[in-house]
């Protein structure tokens, strides 16, 4: 019989598969395919008059950005499946997922200083991944 589910993981699994993952896949698909170019040029218009070092981004580059997050979306809702499916995999793939996403807000806050205030609260959820799932009586469950 298997063990009782974590209420843990169970809410963060549920936060990536459903939430980061699904939610957000079918909202970036949904920009990507449904975004005309005079609409995506005044949500960069709206953009760039609240941060001017966006200036340079044309709207084929946000379409880029909506596939980008089109793929890290899919990723949250892999990893989530892995872990509301008990998978070591799942818990170890959110971990390294995790620390990817870790050094991708550490790489934007270079490339871009003035977003690093924004960027704090980036930090938070990948930091709680990796705290929660690197615990070791979490790793028995899913072993």
């Amino acid at each position: 019989m298997k063990d009782k589910i974590p209420l843990g993981v169970w809410v963060l699994g549920g936060i990536n598969a459903f939430l980061f993952g699904l939610f957000a896949f079918l909202f970036s698909l949904i920009a990507y395919f449904g975004s005309h170019t005079e609409s995506m040029q005044k949500t960069l218009d709206m953009i760039k008059e609240k941060n001017p070092a966006f200036d340079i981004i044309t709207p084929q580059m946000l379409k880029l950005v909506f596939l980008g997050q089109a793929l890290i979306a899919l990723l949250f809702l892999i990893s989530g499946a892995g872990i509301l499916l008990r998978k070591e995999w799942g818990r170890k793939g959110t971990i390294y997922f995790a620390f990817v996403l870790l050094v991708l807000v550490f790489l934007s806050a270079l490339a871009n200083p003035s977003l690093l205030t924004q960027m704090i609260a980036n930090i938070i959820y990948p930091a709680i991944l990796i705290f929660y799932f690197s615990n070791k009586n979490l790793e028995k469950y899913f072993s």
